[in-house]
C-alpha cells in the first residue's frame, strides 16, 4: 500500500489532478482540512475531465464525531 498525504484540500486536489488515471483506489479525506476544506475538494475532483475522478470512492471524516463521541455534546 503507498499512502499520499497532502496537508490541506487544495493540495489534495492539486495531487489527484497531477497523478495519472487510475493512480489512486480511494480518497481518505477531513471535512475541515485548511485552506479548502473536504466537501469542496471532492467537488472540484468530480468536476474533473477524467474517468477516475468520476469514479474513485471518497471517504470523508473529520475529527467532530469524536469530539462528540467523547465529549457526549450532541
Amino acid at each position: 500500500m503507498i499512502v499520499t498525504k497532502a496537508w490541506n484540500g487544495r493540495e489534495a486536489v492539486e495531487i489527484f489532478e497531477n497523478s495519472e488515471p487510475g493512480y489512486f483506489d480511494v480518497i481518505l479525506m477531513d471535512l475541515m482540512m485548511p485552506k479548502m476544506g473536504g466537501l469542496e475538494a471532492t467537488r472540484r475532483i468530480r468536476k474533473m475531465d477524467r474517468e477516475d475522478a468520476k469514479s474513485i470512492p471518497i471517504d470523508i471524516k473529520t475529527i467532530l464525531a469524536v469530539f462528540d463521541q467523547v465529549f457526549g455534546t450532541s
